[in-house]
C-alpha cells in the first residue's frame, strides 16, 4: 500500500498504512492505504476539492459502525477524530443554552461536557460510542431521546468544500437516517439544551449507563446494533426466533446477552462476521418472512457497502 498522498499541500501529516483495526469498535480489518484526519477545516475543504475521483474514500468517523475487511482499504480513509473536536458554548438564557461542537467531537463527551454545565437533553449519548458526525448522520438515540431532539442546526461540507448550514426540518431526521445528501460531510452542529441540576443529570446517566450495562454485552469488542428494527420488530427478537442466539463463526458470535450485537470474542476475522452477518439475514428471512436491514457499513477493499442485496456472498 505505497504511495505518495496525491495533495501535497495540506497542513495536515498523513500517515500510510495505518491498521484501520485500531481504529473501529469491532476492532477488526487490515491497514488503509492512507489515513487522513484533517486538523482545520482548510485542510478539509482543500482535500474535498482536490481529491482525485478515481481513488476510494471511505469516512471513518469513530468508527463505531463498521465492519472493515481483513484486506484493508486501498484508498483515503477519513476521520475528523483526531482534530476537529471542539465543543462550546454559544449563548444562553434562564432556561436554555445553544452548544457548538465540531463532527469529530466523541458523542459521549458532548453528553458529559452538558452535564458539567448543568444543560440536560443530551443525556442519551453518554452510552453511545462514535463521533457527533456518525451520530448526526444515523440520527443516533437511545433511552428515548435521538439526536433530532437537540439538533437545532448543523453544518455541512459539499464537495466542492463550501458550507451549508441546515436547520433540523431541512436535515430531515428519521429513524436511523437523515435526508442529507450522502456526499456532504458534518462538520459541526449546533445544540440547543435545557437548564437543570448537574447532579439530577448525572442520576439520570447513570440510570441510563445501568441499563446499558445489563442489557449489552460490553465485555467484547462489537459495533453495537448490527441490524434496524424492522417497522413493528425487534431486530433481536427476530434473530432469537430463527434460533441464532450465541451462533459463533470462528471467534465472531452473536452474543448471548444481546442477539442483535455481534461480538469478537478476541482475533476474530472480519470474513467471519460478514459471514454470520449473511447467515443471520438468510435464516431470519427463511423462518420469519422479515427483511433485516443493517444499521452497520461493511467496508470493502475499494468501497462501502451500505446495504448488500440478500443473496450476497
Amino acid at each position: 500500500m505505497s504511495g505518495a498522498f496525491p495533495i501535497a499541500s495540506l497542513q495536515t501529516q498523513v500517515a500510510s498504512g495505518a491498521l484501520l483495526a485500531d481504529r473501529c469498535t469491532w476492532r477488526m480489518g487490515g491497514p488503509a492505504k492512507w489515513l487522513f484526519s484533517p486538523q482545520n477545516l482548510d485542510d478539509l475543504a482543500l482535500w474535498r476539492r482536490a481529491w482525485p475521483s478515481d481513488i476510494p474514500v471511505l469516512l471513518l468517523g469513530g468508527g463505531s459502525n463498521l465492519l472493515i475487511n481483513d484486506d484493508g482499504f486501498d484508498g483515503v480513509a477519513v476521520t475528523l477524530c483526531g482534530g476537529l473536536q471542539r465543543i462550546s458554548f454559544i449563548c444562553a438564557d434562564d432556561q436554555d443554552a445553544r452548544i457548538e461542537a465540531e463532527a469529530g467531537a466523541d458523542t459521549r463527551a458532548l453528553a458529559h461536557f452538558a452535564r458539567r454545565n448543568g444543560l440536560s437533553g443530551a443525556e442519551f449519548l453518554c452510552g453511545i460510542p462514535g463521533s457527533l458526525g456518525g451520530a448526526l448522520r444515523m440520527n443516533a438515540g437511545a433511552y428515548g431521546g435521538q439526536m433530532r431532539d437537540i439538533v437545532a442546526t448543523a453544518t455541512l461540507m459539499d464537495p466542492d468544500g463550501a458550507l451549508h448550514t441546515l436547520d433540523v426540518d431541512a436535515l430531515g431526521m428519521r429513524y436511523r437516517a437523515t435526508s442529507a445528501p450522502k456526499d456532504w460531510l458534518f462538520v459541526s452542529a449546533q445544540f440547543t439544551l435545557r437548564r437543570d441540576d448537574p447532579e439530577a443529570i448525572r442520576q439520570r446517566m447513570r440510570v441510563n449507563n445501568r441499563k446499558r450495562t445489563n442489557a449489552q454485552p460490553l465485555a467484547f469488542p462489537s459495533a453495537g446494533s448490527v441490524f434496524r428494527n424492522p417497522p413493528g420488530h425487534s431486530a433481536w427478537r427476530l434473530i432469537d426466533q430463527a434460533g441464532l442466539r450465541g451462533h459463533a463463526i470462528g471467534a465472531a458470535q452473536i452474543s448471548e446477552k444481546h442477539s442483535n450485537f455481534f461480538v469478537n470474542r478476541g482475533g476474530a476475522r472480519a470474513s467471519d462476521m460478514r459471514a454470520l452477518i449473511d447467515l443471520t439475514r438468510h435464516q431470519v428471512k427463511s423462518v420469519t418472512g422479515v427483511d433485516l436491514t443493517l444499521e452497520v457499513g461493511l467496508v470493502e477493499r475499494h468501497r462501502l457497502v451500505t446495504e448488500p442485496p440478500l443473496d450476497a456472498d
